[in-house]
């Protein structure tokens, strides 16, 4: 009978975990000790079976998250998840099959830190779950994995879209994170859909894409194309707005792309 060892590929390296329980934190006391201020002092749980592995968060201020969904009670671990541990380290999970008569490997004892050790720090810092899932998209799409970016992504995009066309928009400052997300995924697939996306969002609420967010999506409209009707939309918004704002580099780039988009 074949067993299942466990390996978390962090930045410091790929580390084993053999059968047992591991305690994940930032007290010196965990068995994976975390030099993260955003993380918990006992923050989540591993435990490595014969058959594979479970991963649960001990009620952590900022969560651990799989493939980019928080988790709450134990989660069973599958080979190629991404786990990102308080918003901030993330860890490729992979499995390795061996014989049960398989010599013993050298891999963290439940006395000593598996990962990165670092001093007493101060109390967590908050972080967003939305920036948790634009790091594992990123991470995705680096991969070369920019479907699975896309399917971590979609539902949060078109939600945050939907809140723009009904009045219900949460907060300003995500408007520059959707629109970064959806230029990476039209760039990484390529993928029209998501160059008008982010059109549609700037327009409706009537806010100019940002210098670095306006490079991204020239980059993806070259790759990917882009729509007539968002790309006018957003066109006529910014004239609109250009009566009383300041914006003519946003207005001569929308110009830009509808010229090179519909001259052929």
């Amino acid at each position: 009978m074949t067993r299942a060892r466990v390996h978390l590929d962090t930045p410091t390296g790929k580390r084993p975990f053999p059968k047992g329980s591991y305690l994940i934190g930032r007290s010196e006391e965990c068995d994976v000790v975390l030099a993260s201020g955003r993380c918990s002092r006992q923050h989540a749980r591993l435990v490595v079976t014969d058959e594979g592995a479970t991963l649960e968060d001990l009620g952590s201020a900022n969560g651990t998250f799989v493939n980019g969904h928080r988790i709450s009670g134990p989660h069973s671990l599958a080979d190629g998840d991404f786990v990102v541990v308080g918003g901030e380290l993330g860890l490729d999970v992979s499995f390795e099959l061996e014989e049960p008569d398989a010599p013993p490997r050298a891999g963290p004892s439940p006395s000593s830190p598996a990962l990165e050790e670092g001093p007493y720090l101060p109390p967590t810092t908050k972080v967003s779950a939305d920036a948790v899932l634009e790091s594992v998209a990123d991470h995705l799409i680096a991969k070369g994995q920019p479907e699975q970016a896309e399917r971590a992504l979609s539902r949060w995009l078109e939600t945050a879209l939907a809140a723009a066309e009904n009045g219900k928009w949460r907060e300003d400052s995500l408007v520059d994170m959707s629109v970064r997300c959806a230029a990476k995924l039209a760039q990484a697939l390529p993928s029209r859909r998501w160059v008008d996306y982010a059109l549609e969002l700037s327009a409706t609420l009537s806010l100019p894409l940002s210098a670095e967010n306006a490079n991204l999506l020239n980059d993806a409209i070259t790759s990917a194309g882009v729509s007539s009707a968002p790309l006018s939309r957003y066109t006529n918004m910014l004239r609109a707005l250009s009566a009383t704002t300041d914006i003519a580099r946003a207005l001569d780039e929308a110009e830009a792309w509808q010229a090179s988009a519909f001259s052929r």
